[in-house]
């Protein structure tokens, strides 16, 4: 298993997380905007902010990301201690268990409880294996995506 290391993203990385998203299989993947740099730069510097982030790093290259969203409720107030849970990695590196090994230490390093829910398309066969090889929970599909939750005690 390659050895990776779980960094918090600093502003001074924009240039490889711009590497990353432009890739087209993580445009899609993430189902990312196809934005100009200016917007990229302002969802980077949304994601910095996140309650729980981390750049996946692989012999000093930044090679992917994981990053937790605040969940809110229709009124508008944050859900305390439920997350959407956001990950993305530079295709070159899949299928290795990677981000598989990132998750699980990103996991294991945030507070409890907690619980963190997320989404893929149903046809991101990969990225359903590794929620479930966390033990996520399928919740339910709609609109060609399913969804999964993770309790953490």
């Amino acid at each position: 298993m390659a050895k990776i290391t779980l960094r918090s993203w600093q502003s001074t990385y924009f240039d490889a997380y711009e590497q990353l998203i432009v890739q087209p299989e993580i445009m899609q993947g993430a189902g990312l905007p196809d934005v100009d740099t200016q917007q990229r730069r302002m969802m980077f510097e949304t994601d910095l902010y996140q309650p729980f982030q981390a750049a996946i790093v692989y012999k000093e290259q930044i090679i992917g990301s994981i990053i937790t969203y605040a969940r809110v409720s229709e009124t508008g107030d944050f859900i305390p201690n439920e997350y959407d849970l956001a990950y993305f990695l530079d295709n070159r590196f899949a299928g290795h268990g990677i981000m598989t090994q990132a998750l699980r230490s990103f996991i294991a390093a945030l507070p409890t409880p907690t619980t963190l829910l997320a989404e893929t398309f149903a046809d991101n066969v990969a990225s359903q294996r590794i929620l479930e090889k966390l033990g996520f929970i399928k919740t339910g599909t709609y609109n060609n995506i399913i969804a999964y939750k993770k309790p953490i005690n």
